[in-house]
């Protein structure tokens, strides 16, 4: 039942309380914020001339006294002292109207300050924004236990936003979750997370019954440490904080024009935090049965697999060794202390199983290197490439029949990720790109050099992947109706989202939107200090490029406009707690394609202060606008909004391509410098990460959700309508028609007649934007929610 629906049947009395509770929940979690900006008029108000504004700040924070006639006006009494910063501001040469903050330094200032003069609350413009509709939920604990499920079948790394919702989910309901658990949990990390809330929660014979049944590695325990702990089970470096001291003395022609003029240079060491990389985690107190348990786990892995597992993570088993204090059960567990001794280094550690593999390799021995990899077929599968690159042609066959073999015991996004990987094989890539480990991704290229196959192999390896998809994917169970959007080849399929930012909108990395024609782009950034922390700096910027990336324009702090095509807000320098600050950019491209330039880049820099991981809040993202009038922050316009984290540096999130008005979700960070970062000094890093990216999404090296839907549409449903622009069109599966062939058309968009309507029957549906009439009961995936409540994710379908 629609929210609103319900809410009518409400009582004016608990309403008015049902009101009240969600103002002080909005006001909680920071829902109601003033996001005013450095100039109140924006998008009036922003000087045309930043180097003017710049000279007439220069020489306002360096010569004007308290006490004495304007120096750029000569008016006596006009001047005002702001606080905190101190600057002497003059009312008549600076618009205390327009601005929020001083306009000499871009500090917050205190709102009392006689510069700052009242001006009336902006209203809210006309919007054609769709709104969502919410619904009530019927019973909470089914639905939390669904959730759950949902979230611990997950086969790949959850995102930052469905790894909290499995947390509040274990905090919230306890011991009852042990009656939820799946009888299988493919991710090791959902394994950890799961038994490490639970745990003080359980008596321990029980807590080992259920743990015994999942954790069935050395890494598993490890990882249940870690989740024990709090800290991160996936076994990444964490990211930590530390104060160095950095020389900010100025230099050039500003410190030379100080020492003629006889001033002092200001205080030239600063304090700044920065973060590095440690591979250990604040382990928590491990009782003595609780250890007792972990061991027995370990001991009954036995040796073998034990000296096999352990030195994968050695470093880890070193420090959490420190707290275990496995020698004191030496003679109880012999296994797990040897394995101690081995990660220790006392012990002579037996040839690990990609020694083997690496050394078959060196040989050349492609018999050997199958058989062992065959072994594994996680391992197989992400060494096939480089397996049938050493192969000649008449050791192919014999890779390709134990591929046959063991194709079914890999994973499903293994055999996706493959079957799209394969498919482009015959030829090299523009670019590769390498996505490394971490808590944010930054991304690596390079000129593809390797050795392409024949047509006739990839061929073939693509046939055995979707032979084993189609077969798995038509044992599901769902309705036998499919709604699939064209527009979803525009999306790639997720298959890191431990890295993504946290956002409203599920878009995964190299995915691309349609820009509206006519909609004005007002980007976003907006950050929070931590309560007594120093004052932070983050700038948001937008670079202009030509059509191969050559460096044309900026719309920045220091270029607040480029003609009619961009302007700026306004630079904050500092945002205390609670409030924070927010900046803004306008962006027109009609405009900007009339100037020339091909690629706007939207770009967050860490200029100074903090790092964005060490913030209260800090988020960013892109309205998109009917009118560049009405309120500066409107929720009803918000299309993208995501969270920042990670260290100084750079984010660059995406990309608008201006002819084709498409914007490429990128989610990249750059590690920059440790302050004064900005467009000019990040240049390089972005004509290099943004091509690159966008190039690789585009050649076909990673699957789409189109692809991913089509193989489960061909497999598992009767009728298929694929919608294209306002168009729809049926695909009805022939009476002998085999799946493969199913597909094939599919693909092909052959056959399809034209219809009005969906079923009035539950489908299963792939959506960009949830604006397409389904029946009650639907099974919806909507990158865009609208009028749905999405019951699919992304990692549900893999």
């Amino acid at each position: 039942m629609p929210l609103r629906a319900k809410l009518q049947s409400v009582p004016v009395e608990p309403l008015g309380e049902l009101r009240s509770w969600l103002l002080e929940q909005l006001s909680d979690i920071q829902g109601v914020l003033d996001h005013t900006p450095l100039f109140r008029k924006f998008p009036d108000g922003v000087p045309a001339d930043t180097y003017s504004l710049w000279v007439d700040r220069f020489l306002v924070h360096f010569f004007q006294n308290p006490h004495q006639p304007c120096l750029l006006c000569g008016q006596d009494g006009t001047t005002h002292v702001l606080s905190p910063c101190a600057h002497v501001v003059c009312s008549l040469c600076f618009d205390g109207e327009n601005y929020s903050g001083c306009p000499i330094c871009g500090q917050k200032i205190d709102s009392e300050t006689p510069f700052l003069i009242p001006t009336k609350p902006r209203k809210r413009g006309h919007e054609t924004a769709p709104l969502k509709v919410l619904h009530v939920g019927s019973d909470l604990a089914a639905e939390a236990r669904a959730l759950f499920e949902q979230l611990a079948q997950r086969k790949q790394a959850l995102s930052p936003d469905d790894r909290q919702a499995l947390v509040i989910l274990l905090e919230e309901f306890g011991p009852e979750v042990l009656e939820w658990i799946p009888e299988k949990i493919a991710l090791r990390e959902n394994i950890a997370q799961i038994f490490g809330a639970l745990c003080d929660s359980l008596e321990l014979p029980v807590f080992e019954k259920a743990a015994q049944k999942h954790m069935t590695t050395a890494t598993d325990v490890l990882r249940f440490i870690a989740a024990y702990s709090g800290a991160d089970p996936s076994l990444q470096p964490e990211e930590r904080f530390r104060l160095v001291e950095i020389n900010n003395a100025p230099d050039g022609l500003i410190a030379k024009f100080l020492k003629v003029l006889g001033r002092p240079l200001p205080a030239s060491q600063t304090r700044i935090q920065v973060t590095h990389k440690v591979l250990r985690f604040r382990v928590a107190k491990l009782r003595r049965p609780l250890r007792r348990v972990l061991f027995r786990m370990m001991e009954s892995l036995g040796e073998d697999r034990l000296m096999e597992d352990m030195p994968r993570y050695a470093s880890a088993w070193v420090w959490v060794g420190e707290f275990l204090h496995p020698h004191e059960y030496a003679k109880r567990y012999p296994a797990v202390a040897r394995g101690f001794d081995v990660v220790r280094k006392n012990s002579p550690a037996p040839k690990s199983f990609a020694a083997r593999v690496e050394a078959a390799a060196i040989k050349g021995d492609i018999a050997e290197m199958t058989r062992l990899l065959a072994s594994r077929p996680g391992e197989f599968g992400r060494r096939l490439d480089h397996l049938l690159r050493l192969a000649d042609a008449g050791e192919e066959d014999i890779v390709l029949k134990e591929l046959a073999r063991i194709a079914p015991r890999f994973a499903t996004p293994l055999l996706v990720q493959l079957s799209a990987h394969f498919r482009t094989r015959h030829t090299r890539l523009p670019v590769r790109v390498y996505f490394p480990a971490g808590a944010s991704v930054t991304g690596v290229s390079a000129e593809d050099k390797r050795t392409v196959f024949s047509s006739e192999l990839t061929e073939r390896l693509v046939g055995i992947f979707e032979s084993e998809l189609l077969a798995r994917f038509a044992e599901l169970k769902g309705p036998k109706d499919w709604v699939i959007d064209a527009k979803m080849a525009q999306h790639m399929v997720p298959f890191n989202e431990r890295t993504a930012s946290t956002a409203t909108v599920s878009l995964s990395r190299g995915s691309s939107l349609d820009v509206p024609e006519g909609k004005t782009l007002r980007l976003f950034l907006h950050w929070c200090e931590p309560f007594s922390e120093e004052r932070t700096d983050l700038d948001l910027s937008v670079g202009f490029y030509g059509p191969n990336w050559e460096y044309l324009d900026v719309c920045s702090y220091y270029q607040l406009q480029v003609q009619n095509v961009a302007r700026s807000s306004g630079d904050f320098t500092s945002a205390p707690f609670p409030d924070g600050a927010t900046e803004f950019v306008d962006l027109d491209v009609a405009e900007a394609l009339k100037k020339g330039f091909r690629y706007a880049v939207m770009v967050v820099n860490a200029y100074g202060g903090l790092p964005f991981g060490a913030l209260e809040r800090a988020w960013a993202g892109l309205m998109l606008r009917d009118s560049d009038q009405g309120l500066h922050f409107d929720p009803r316009t918000v299309e993208l909004k995501f969270g920042l984290h990670g260290g100084n540096g750079i984010f660059v999130p995406l990309v608008v391509d201006l002819q084709t008005q498409t914007m490429h979700w990128l989610d990249l960070y750059s590690e920059g410098k440790i302050q004064f970062n900005n467009v000019h000094t990040s240049n390089q890093a972005i004509q290099r990460i943004c091509p690159d990216t966008i190039a690789y999404f585009g050649s076909g090296a990673r699957p789409s959700m189109f692809e991913l839907g089509t193989i489960h549409a061909a497999a598992r449903a009767q009728c298929v309508f694929i919608r294209s622009g306002k168009t729809l069109r049926k695909f009805e599966r022939e009476p002998s028609e085999s799946a493969s062939d199913f597909l094939r058309r599919l693909r092909r968009f052959e056959g399809g007649e034209p219809c009005d309507t969906t079923p009035d029957t539950p489908v299963v549906a792939l959506l960009e934007r949830g604006d397409l009439p389904l029946a009650e009961g639907s099974e919806v995936f909507a990158v865009f929610r609208e009028e749905f409540t999405p019951t699919l994710k992304a990692a549900d379908l893999l």
